[in-house]
């Protein structure tokens, strides 16, 4: 598998000795972060749009400091500034696009140390005994660099198009947290409970998640993969998730996520065709109470 972690070295036997009672708590703790996860993404994002997004902007203070000093935190400040003008330049979804970027390649180099492996995957990587945030965490942590590039470039080449025709920003982000978190409780219940599939989804679960919605709004679309051919987004896409589903019933040894991917991907779709009416499109009606 794709996102699958060599943690055994790491931590000796870590999906043994838990009781019936723990795995009961584990799964009702999980239960409640993904609901709650994704409620207040929703919530959170609606409110940042009626609101507009404002946020006051605060003043640097006059620093006295020796000549030295006060040129490099002068130096320091137009750097900051330089980023943040560049920054502003750039459209909604490239801001997006840019930050997840960002921040997988800040965890993918943290992963890259040794001496962090354990911080990492006590964190980062969804497991049984895992701590509940990892649902959220794991979604942006990849330590391959193969998938990682794969990932990144399919993430800006799609987030762009998401954005820009068929949600705003504070949707999108909305729609890619929760895809993740519940792809990855959902990839945890299944490994839990009948033993299939991974504990870690990784980003595949998000990133697919847009693959499936993409495919649903956009039925006629042709798409070539990584540069070659033209195929069907549609069909590519219902392929991809048979693979994912042959791999968990043990019948592929290869898969694209397995069933991280796979949930997302489902979510995706479903989200296109149901939820984004209740969970978005009504958000006025649920907003109202916040008045």
């Amino acid at each position: 598998m794709i996102c699958n972690y060599r943690i055994a070295p790491i931590l000796k036997n870590p999906y043994a000795g838990a009781t019936i009672m723990k795995r009961n708590m584990s799964i009702l703790s999980g239960l409640v972060f993904t609901t709650s996860a994704t409620m207040s993404s929703f919530m959170i994002a609606g409110m940042a749009e009626r609101m507009g997004s404002k946020y006051p902007k605060y003043r640097l203070r006059e620093i006295k400091a020796p000549p030295n000093i006060k040129s490099l935190i002068h130096s320091s400040t137009n750097l900051i500034t330089d980023i943040k003008q560049k920054f502003n330049y750039l459209s909604s979804s490239e801001k997006i696009a840019g930050s997840i970027i960002l921040l997988n390649s800040v965890v993918f180099l943290l992963w890259q140390f040794p001496s962090m492996q354990v911080s990492m995957f006590s964190n980062m990587v969804n497991y049984k005994s895992a701590k509940v945030y990892t649902l959220l965490t794991n979604i942006f942590s990849q330590r391959d660099f193969i998938s990682f590039a794969i990932t990144n470039y399919v993430l800006w080449g799609n987030i762009q198009d998401m954005v820009n025709f068929h949600m705003g920003k504070h949707q999108f982000l909305a729609f890619y947290m929760s895809s993740g978190v519940i792809a990855s409780y959902l990839s945890y219940l299944l490994k839990v409970t009948a033993g299939l599939g991974s504990f870690a989804s990784g980003p595949y679960s998000s990133l697919f998640a847009l693959f499936g919605y993409l495919s649903e709004t956009n039925k006629n679309s042709y798409v070539s993969l990584f540069g070659f051919g033209s195929f069907r987004m549609q069909n590519l896409f219902w392929i991809f998730m048979g693979i994912d589903l042959f791999s968990l019933m043990g019948l592929f040894t290869i898969s694209l996520g397995s069933s991280g991917s796979f949930f997302g991907g489902l979510f995706g779709v479903l989200y296109a065709r149901y939820f984004q009416r209740y969970l978005w499109d009504y958000r006025h009606k649920y907003l109202k109470f916040f008045k």
